[in-house]
């Protein structure tokens, strides 16, 4: 009689101590996917600033294929040195306005796998968590099954 005692109350004990470990786990598990949904914003929203500087890109490239087609037009007009000059520092505007774009794509590229890294690392704490949950929850299941076993012997 006391050992039966003496087993509720240790099972009582570990009850309260996985519904303790439960309890976490599920507050970890809300906290990684709340961390998993804001890195996965950050990244749509890095891919939508990297086409945007794509787009802008282009755009600026093609003012330039645009003003080479003037000029090329003009080749004829007295003014050639001049639109010469205007080109080449239109051109080095755009030549300084790309290597900036293409260091701020660095820049999102390397935090993209970064964010992407910190999401693949939380998955796997996601998934070493619900392991050790299944494996606690085995082990209650177990311990239940020993209970009641006791219980039939004593009766």
């Amino acid at each position: 009689n006391q050992k039966l005692r003496i087993t509720e109350q240790l099972l009582g004990e570990k009850e309260e101590s996985f519904k303790a470990a439960e309890k976490k786990y599920l507050e970890e598990c809300k906290h990684l996917e709340d961390r998993i949904s804001r890195l996965s914003r950050v990244i749509v929203a890095h891919n939508e600033a990297y086409r945007g500087m794509i787009a802008n890109i282009s755009e600026h490239v093609n003012s330039s294929l645009c003003g080479m087609e003037s000029i090329t037009k003009n080749l004829e007009d007295e003014t050639l040195s001049d639109n010469i000059v205007k080109m080449s520092e239109d051109v080095q505007i755009l030549k300084h306005c790309a290597v900036g774009k293409n260091i701020e794509r660095g820049k999102l590229e390397e935090e993209l796998h970064i964010l992407t890294k910190q999401l693949e690392e939380e998955k796997e704490q996601v998934t070493m968590m619900r392991e050790t949950l299944s494996k606690q929850i085995g082990e209650k299941q177990e311990l239940l099954g020993e209970i009641s076993q006791l219980k039939k012997a004593v009766d």
